[in-house]
């Protein structure tokens, strides 16, 4: 049985989890006089984690972009759209989570390719937004694989990016701090990431993405209530002005002291 390309991630990420786990147990050792067993499983299922979080994502997340840049792109008409019901985990604002059932639709697509073939295939994403019978959407196809081009698809790899320059950069200030490398740079590289992208990169996507509900909405392919769209938009404009507040503070020049 041979493995797969996931296979050979999957269990680079456990090396890799595993190898930085040496480093910063005994790095403890040395500075602490800590670092036994217990220690060293706790932070080796932390460090695992965070390796198999990071590396498996990276792929996806590459490949997707990848085949977003190089596929050839077509326009594809909507001919038909599956619906169910999805059960979707939520948090409220005291921390407690709760599930709730949400209608997902995936559309069917057709479009002929450059060889003049007729194409028809389910998309790979799904959407609480009902599609519309007859509308198109840009897609990247090539030997059977297919990537829709939307603005959704667009906010989620930038979500993902962002979730994934987290977890890479603590993977990083691990091996640093395992293999005793000095961390300053590391340390002004985070406090520049954390300030300068992660905040506002954090709100524009937030704001981003309730644009698109109500944009959405508009269009009548939402099936967010009234209230909810209001809410959207009361907090748009204020994400929006305090986006506009933030990066004027971080271009103004700094004074000298």
């Amino acid at each position: 049985m041979s493995i797969t390309p996931f296979g050979y991630v999957f269990f680079g990420s456990i090396a890799v989890g595993i190898g930085l786990t040496y480093l910063v147990t005994r790095r403890l050792r040395m500075e602490k006089g800590t670092g036994g067993i217990g220690s060293a499983l706790y932070i080796g299922a932390v460090l695992v984690c965070l390796s198999l979080l990071f590396f498996p994502f990276v792929s996806i997340l590459a490949t997707s972009i990848h085949s977003m840049v190089t596929f050839p792109k077509y326009d594809a008409e909507i001919i038909s759209f599956e619906s169910y019901w999805d059960e979707q985990t939520y948090t409220d604002s005291d921390g407690d989570s709760y599930t709730r059932d949400v209608l997902m639709h995936r559309p069917t697509l057709r479009f002929r390719d450059d060889a003049d073939k007729m194409i028809t295939i389910e998309s790979n994403t799904s959407s609480g937004s009902r599609p519309v019978i007859g509308s198109f959407v840009k897609v990247a196809y090539s030997n059977g694989t297919l990537q829709v081009i939307s603005i959704a698809s667009i906010l989620l790899y930038f979500g993902l990016a962002v979730m994934l320059s987290i977890l890479g950069y603590l993977l990083l200030y691990a091996l640093f701090y395992g293999a005793g490398l000095p961390r300053a740079a590391l340390n002004r590289a985070g406090a520049f990431g954390l300030f300068h992208l992660l905040i506002p990169g954090g709100m524009l996507f937030m704001l981003l993405g309730m644009v698109y509900g109500i944009y959405d909405f508009f269009l009548g392919r939402g099936d967010m209530p009234v209230w909810a769209v209001i809410i959207c938009f009361f907090f748009s404009i204020v994400l929006a002005l305090a986006l506009f507040g933030y990066t004027r503070i971080l271009l103004a020049p700094k004074q000298k002291t």
